[in-house]
């Protein structure tokens, strides 16, 4: 079977490191073999000097389901922090991540002050709430760069909310 990881009713508190302070979950870029599953848990005050405040995800697929991320983040003044609560790299065309019923609050980035996405796998947000998140340049709760040709890469909100985000020297309050 296809390797797994299952994060369930979990805190994840007060970590840090240079990138994904609390939980860095990799794949391999030529298959999409591992899969995860964080249910029911929660990433909180947790901090990256680069990437990822909270918990990075590259080339795999998964879901993220009823789950908190508040207080996360991903910021420094030499290098920029993307995602203060997620970072999402992919290049796995057909490795989905859906995150759903999900809080992402008061979380800061130099870009992406909750979410920041890099790459071509698609992404689902349903049922996701937003607030008071904060970039310092672009991209106040999520933060969307794919690289390619426009018909890769696909990130769809569904039943989601925005609400007070912020990016402060940037574009995109809400989304960039």
């Amino acid at each position: 079977t296809d390797p797994f990881v299952e994060i369930l009713n979990t805190t994840f508190s007060n970590n840090t490191a240079v990138d994904a302070g609390a939980m860095h979950v990799s794949g391999n870029l030529l298959s999409d073999q591992v899969k995860m599953a964080i249910t029911d848990s929660i990433f909180t005050d947790n901090g990256a000097t680069g990437l990822a405040g909270a918990l990075a995800i590259v080339d795999i697929g998964g879901t993220i389901e009823g789950t908190t991320f508040q207080d996360n983040s991903a910021t420094t003044p030499a290098v920029t922090g993307k995602g203060g609560a997620l970072l999402i790299a992919n290049n796995l065309t057909d490795s989905l991540v859906t995150i759903s019923n999900t809080l992402f609050e008061r979380n800061t980035a130099d870009d992406g002050g909750a979410v920041d996405i890099l790459g071509l796998a698609p992404v689902l947000f349903d049922t996701v709430n937003f607030r008071n998140n904060t970039a310092n340049d672009d991209g106040g709760a999520v933060h969307v760069v794919y690289n390619g040709s426009s018909d890769t890469g696909n990130t769809e909100f569904r039943n989601s909310t925005f609400e007070d985000n912020t990016a402060s020297n940037g574009l995109g309050g809400a989304v960039y």
